[in-house]
């Protein structure tokens, strides 16, 4: 697959699993190590590669569903590091429409407010144009190239 491919699915699974995003948000994708990542407000989120999709998690959410089967931490690379905050979705995830909905609104809430977990901070908790509101559709439209 190619990264356009990827940012297709993302944009597919954004649209079905989270449409109570407030418009206020700025929602972008950009190239991440061969795949496409989310971003919300500059906060990464999720992203799609050959790897599958993977959610970027709060610990505690992040350690319960690692325990469940076909659920694995990100690797963007065979020999890489691993990504501690992220879990790769299994495919009966993703087809579960409310636990998909549910993962990422958990996904999307960690990446716009971690400044409330210790150790984290919130690249937009310095953002001086106050948040960016998008015209049109709940999801705006990609800033990533075609």
């Amino acid at each position: 697959m190619k990264n356009r491919d990827y940012l297709a699915e993302l944009e597919k699974l954004l649209a079905s699993g989270y449409s109570k995003r407030p418009k206020s948000h700025q929602l972008e994708f950009r190239n991440c190590f061969g795949a496409v990542a989310g971003y919300v407000d500059g906060n990464i989120f999720v992203s799609c590669g050959r790897f599958g999709v993977a959610l970027k998690l709060p610990p505690k959410v992040l350690g319960r569903l690692l325990k469940e089967a076909g659920v694995t931490q990100l690797k963007y690379f065979r020999n890489g590091h691993v990504k501690k905050e992220y879990a790769v979705i299994p495919t009966r995830i993703l087809n579960d429409a409310g636990r998909f909905r549910e993962l990422l609104e958990q996904s999307v809430e960690y990446a716009l407010h971690k400044s409330f977990f210790p150790g984290k901070r919130s690249a937009h908790a310095n953002d001086r144009n106050g948040g960016f509101v998008s015209a049109g559709s709940n999801l705006p439209q990609s800033r990533y190239p075609r």
